[in-house]
Parts: structure tokens; C-alpha cells; sequence
């Protein structure tokens, strides 16, 4: 299981990170189910871990004990941009995001990252505003795993699908 750690008066997720990743994946926020879980997209609800693993980013769904950490084996890492959990992401100032995003961009200049994804296009559009990605980093971005995103499941593995084309490129170069 991702390692819970303290964080302001509370605990969160810690980031599934190594260097020169293939691809990193970057969430809003953990949710305090996740938390409580200890694994990163708990809810059975959050398609994350069956769309990774429909388009071959993964050999199987990775929802058990530990198995979040399993991604390095495959090249991908896991970042919120807010540590802090809260049920929804309404209850997220944009002083939170502009610091998250800071703090992003401080992840993406220490491990390099081939890619990086946004989990939820909102997501993309304020770093695109404000981001500064280092060189050789690409950056996209896909319609949000939420459960609350509804009907967007098609566009969502068709952005993993052009990403897993990306990674087979680079791994064959």
C-alpha cells in the first residue's frame, strides 16, 4: 500500500516516485477513503486501475494490498498535486493549486519524467497556465477517472492509448 504520512494536522498519501519515469501520473487530491486505504484511486467506483490496465499499461488491475507501489516496475509514478485529502475537489482553494502546481514543477525538474498526465483535464488547462515543465517532459492530460465524470470513459482510454503508443516508442528507441 502507498504509505500514509502526516501532513499538516492530518495524513495523505505519499508520492510513488523514482527517477526517469516513463510516465507520471498527477491527481488532484487523495480522498480520505484513499487515504484511509492507503492505496491511490481506492474506490472500486474510480475506473484508474482498469482503464491502466485495458490499454496495457499494466498486466492486471492493481487494487490490492500494496500493489500501488507496483507501478515503478512498470515505469509510472503517482503524485497529487494537493497532499491534503478532502472528499471533493470544491473544498480546494486556488491558493492550494497554485502552490500544488509549484510543487509539481519542483517534482518534475528532481525525477524527469518522459511524460507526464494529468488525471482530469482541469488539471491540465491550470498548468498549462502555469507550469513550466523542464525540456524533453511531455505533458497531457485525460478526462478525469472519477466517478463523477460521466460518459467521458471512451475519450479517457483513447488518451491512455496514444500514451501506451508513446511509452512502446520510447522503449523501442
Amino acid at each position: 500500500m502507498a504509505r500514509r504520512i502526516p501532513f499538516e494536522d492530518t495524513l495523505t498519501l505519499e508520492d510513488i516516485l523514482s527517477k526517469d519515469l516513463e510516465l507520471l501520473f498527477v491527481g488532484y487530491n487523495p480522498s480520505p477513503y484513499a487515504v484511509e486505504k492507503g492505496h491511490y484511486y481506492a474506490r472500486k467506483s474510480n475506473r484508474f486501475w482498469e482503464d491502466l490496465r485495458e490499454v496495457g499499461l499494466v498486466p492486471r488491475v492493481l487494487r490490492g494490498l500494496n500493489e500501488d507501489l507496483e507501478l515503478l516496475e512498470f515505469g509510472i509514478g503517482l503524485v497529487d498535486v494537493i497532499k491534503r485529502p478532502t472528499p471533493n475537489i470544491d473544498d480546494l482553494s486556488k491558493e492550494d493549486f497554485k502552490q500544488g502546481l509549484k510543487r509539481i514543477d519542483g517534482i518534475l525538474r528532481e525525477y524527469h519524467p518522459k511524460i507526464v498526465c494529468f488525471n482530469g483535464l482541469g488539471l491540465l488547462r491550470m498548468y498549462e497556465k502555469s507550469g513550466n515543465p523542464p525540456e524533453g517532459t511531455r505533458v497531457c492530460g485525460l478526462p478525469s477517472s472519477s466517478p463523477r465524470v460521466i460518459g467521458m470513459k471512451e475519450q479517457r482510454l483513447e488518451a491512455l492509448r496514444e500514451i501506451k503508443k508513446r511509452i512502446d516508442l520510447l522503449r523501442s528507441n
